[in-house]
């Protein structure tokens, strides 16, 4: 979406709540929550990516990538092993509402309310020096639009990484 004329003037308001509570000395719990009222009071001769018609108004659109809400809540427990060593468990679940890629607020543009889901398991040696970690990324294997643009009247879409799993090694010196 562009603008054919001015710029676009917009309200953006909300409210984040951070936590990070180590419930015991093993036992770690971080998240957020964010509420975001992000739209449009003015955007007047907006140009429709999808055939460059010219819209009236798009006052009262949200703003891309604006969800209303989102969640995220990740849990941890460290497990301390004979040798000294820790073996660190991780599960982490995201969730965002309904939100749009482009300023038109048209379904084709839509990204449906979804959540995520990554898990980690790390292993970290008793000197602390070095760790390795087993990961999966995206465990629900979600389909999510990262973004849109348009090309004689197409809409191609992109999207993020669908599940990753793997290894990392991580040394400290």
């Amino acid at each position: 979406m562009k603008a054919a004329g001015g710029a676009a003037g917009a309200r953006i308001y909300g409210a984040e709540f951070e936590g990070d509570w180590n419930i015991t000395s093993v036992d770690h719990l971080k998240g957020f929550a964010t509420y975001l009222e992000a739209t449009y009071t003015t955007f007047n001769g907006a140009i429709d990516i999808r055939d460059n018609a010219t819209i009236g108004s798009l006052a009262g659109s949200h703003l891309p990538f604006a969800p209303d809400v989102t969640l995220r809540g990740q849990y941890s427990h460290d497990f301390t092993l004979s040798n000294g060593g820790m073996l660190s468990p991780m599960a982490a679940v995201y969730w965002q509402s309904e939100s749009h890629t482009q300023s038109y607020n048209v379904p084709v543009f839509g990204i449906k309310p979804y959540n995520k889901t990554d898990m980690s398991l790390i292993y970290t040696d008793p000197t602390a020096h070095w760790n390795v970690s087993a990961y999966v990324d995206n465990l629900d294997d979600k389909a999510v639009r990262t973004g849109d643009f348009a090309s004689q009247n197409i809409v191609y879409t992109e999207y993020g990484a669908p599940r990753r799993y793997g290894m990392k090694v991580s040394v400290r010196y």
